[in-house]
């Protein structure tokens, strides 16, 4: 197996340097353009799928807010798995799913204060969708490290630690969309999923970022998840010890959901996993209601649960849960001075 694996990367890895090369032209001469007087903020990632950048995004606009909350927000987002990603949309919070794309529909709902436009050209949905630019708008790229079009102030860039940066190869041999040496564009890391690795793990990373970028700054970003909800029921996640539960999802990182079930002892877990962003049907959630007599506990995280509330006039459908997620920055007063400074500091 090990030598499959090792002739299977030695097979792609011409193809590893092309996706170099092109990603370089690309970052290279693509033309650059700036969003009239305002704060960009970049929230991205190294590699391919989920590092909790929609969470993250959340997060920093709540926090942004509470500094300042006279500034208008803005959120740019591609809006993956939507159907108004071409032409772009303003997100509402009664919005259709299926248009915007789950994540802009769950960053809305969650800062019901931001303007969340979804478009694949985030320069252009600005302009398209922010008919009265106000001056000293801050702006939040959602999935933007790697969005060469647009001029930033500050970037975060989020470092799942249960993959880390894997085998350090680009795509298609390895999961990263460029190499770690592209943090010394980046101001901050933060780290997720860090209950997973250990203490001197963390320190190891920090140090070689530092030679990378000896001005990056490091958070530790925590999810704690402390109820199960539906449209009219709150429980306490304890409820779940000793229950047989079945998980249904969409998402990229399955198993780090898996695992924030596990941890509160269920006696038994089955899993119907579906492709990150997934259009559930309504016979894909009979199917699974079909189910219900099976299990204690029907779950899926609040990203699944926006995708499926139009179908709520199914029988049993109340015995669906999702899991709403907590979140925290380790340092929060660092955190919030860095942000406020590098704000501060801008000339409008």
């Amino acid at each position: 197996m090990k030598f499959f694996l090792y002739l299977l990367q030695v097979l792609l890895y011409p193809l590893s340097l092309l996706y170099q090369f092109l990603f370089f032209l690309n970052k290279t001469f693509t033309k650059k353009k700036s969003l009239p007087v305002s704060f960009v903020i970049s929230v991205g990632n190294l590699s391919i799928g989920g590092t909790g950048k929609t969470p993250f995004t959340i997060y920093l606009a709540n926090t942004i807010n509470s500094i300042f909350p006279n500034r208008k927000i803005v959120i740019l987002t591609r809006g993956y798995g939507g159907k108004k990603t071409k032409e772009g949309m303003v997100v509402q919070e009664n919005s259709n799913p299926k248009e915007s794309g789950d994540e802009p529909l769950l960053i809305k709902r969650a800062c019901p204060f931001a303007d969340v436009i979804v478009g694949k050209d985030r320069y252009l949905a600005f302009h398209k969708f922010c008919k009265s630019i106000v001056e000293e708008t801050i702006i939040i790229l959602d999935d933007g490290f790697q969005h060469h079009q647009l001029n930033r102030d500050f970037d975060f860039v989020l470092i799942d630690l249960k993959k880390n940066i894997g085998n350090n190869f680009t795509l298609p041999i390895g999961s990263l969309r460029e190499k770690p040496k592209s943090l010394n564009r980046a101001n901050s890391v933060v780290f997720t999923k860090i209950e997973e690795v250990q203490k001197e793990n963390l320190l190891d990373l920090e140090k070689n970022f530092k030679k990378i970028n000896p001005k990056l700054s490091f958070y530790k970003f925590l999810y704690i998840a402390k109820f199960i909800k539906n449209q009219n029921t709150v429980f306490s996640i304890q409820k779940i010890a000793g229950k047989k539960i079945l998980i249904f999802t969409g998402i990229a990182n399955p198993k780090h959901f898996q695992k924030t079930i596990q941890i509160h002892q269920p006696s038994q877990i089955h899993t119907n996993i579906f492709s990150d962003h997934h259009p559930f049907t309504k016979s894909e959630i009979k199917n699974i209601l079909s189910k219900n007599s099976d299990y204690d506990f029907i779950l899926c995280t609040e990203k699944d649960y926006v995708k499926i509330e139009g179908y709520k006039d199914l029988p049993l459908f109340e015995n669906i849960y999702y899991v709403p997620i907590q979140t925290q920055i380790d340092t929060l007063e660092e955190f919030e001075i860095e942000i406020k400074t590098a704000i501060l500091k801008k000339k409008f």
